[in-house]
């Protein structure tokens, strides 16, 4: 999952299919390789139950600035479960 931030995007799929409640909340974030935040792409931010999304990532810490070359995770939690972990490589 290499990407360039100064030619693309990239984007976290995720699904609430298995949520049983009408909505859920969602947080999205990345993490730098020492697991400290680079950015917040939701923050228990309300979706409808029973639905596939995409958040995309620009490859820009929380203050605008282009992060640097190297390996990220992101982590999305659904309804404040175990997060879903994935790794992001950003190469320039």
């Amino acid at each position: 999952n290499p990407f360039s931030p100064d030619l693309q995007v990239t984007r976290l799929h995720y699904s609430t299919k298995n949520i049983i409640n009408s909505s859920c909340n969602v947080s999205v974030k990345i993490l730098n390789f020492a697991m400290q935040p680079v950015r917040t792409l939701l923050n228990n931010a309300p979706r409808p139950s029973g639905a596939e999304y995409d958040e995309i990532w620009d490859g820009k810490d929380d203050r605008g600035n282009c992060v640097a070359n190297g390996v990220y995770f992101y982590s999305i939690t659904i309804q404040n479960k175990v997060p879903i972990w994935g790794k992001i490589i950003v190469v320039r």
